[in-house]
């Protein structure tokens, strides 16, 4: 997920369509997460015929919550996809660069926990979305392809967060060392 992130975040910071290879790592993602959801259902329909231990199916409660949080990833890194190259300013470009490369960086990190970095470029881009916002506001035009390209990564920020935040409650309830997992 990450990669496929980073790569789309390096098209359209150069300004390119989505290349072909991008597009078919992320379909195979989209394919594994489905994939992954119907293993979970099966394993639903498992509860019925076995007896499990609350901590069993709290465990399980944890990592399909993370890959409900995932298919959500894949729907904004879909709509990242399919954006139309759209040239920025250069300062502009900086920012959401380093976005993308910080976004790879949460993902590669095992507790989805961001940086100080990070929750700065996030502000950057809430003030660059509103701002956005308010000037299409005035003029009754559709969302721009930059202001589309803010929304989705903030959309994404959010659900690192969540991931985090899931994370955290798995901790608390010492639920990581677990033989259970959905995450790869």
């Amino acid at each position: 997920m990450s990669s496929v992130l980073q790569q789309r975040g390096s098209d359209l910071s150069q300004v390119h369509a989505c290349h072909k290879q991008t597009k078919l790592q992320f379909q195979q993602l989209s394919a594994e997460i489905e994939k992954i959801e119907t293993l979970c259902e099966y394993q639903r329909k498992e509860w019925k015929f076995h007896h499990f231990t609350r901590t069993a199916m709290r465990k399980f409660h944890y990592e399909y919550k993370k890959l409900s949080l995932m298919r959500q990833l894949v729907y904004h890194i879909g709509n990242l996809i399919y954006l139309p190259a759209h040239q920025l300013q250069s300062a502009r470009h900086q920012v959401i660069w380093d976005t993308f490369n910080s976004f790879h960086n949460v993902l590669q990190n095992e507790q989805y926990k961001s940086s100080l970095h990070h929750q700065t470029l996030v502000l950057t881009l809430k003030q660059r979305f509103w701002a956005h916002k308010q000037e299409e506001n005035r003029g009754d035009q559709p969302f721009s392809t930059e202001t589309t390209m803010l929304y989705e990564l903030l959309a994404i920020h959010h659900l690192l967060e969540e991931l985090h935040r899931i994370h955290c409650l798995k901790d608390r309830y010492n639920l990581n060392n677990s033989s259970v997992s959905l995450s790869s």
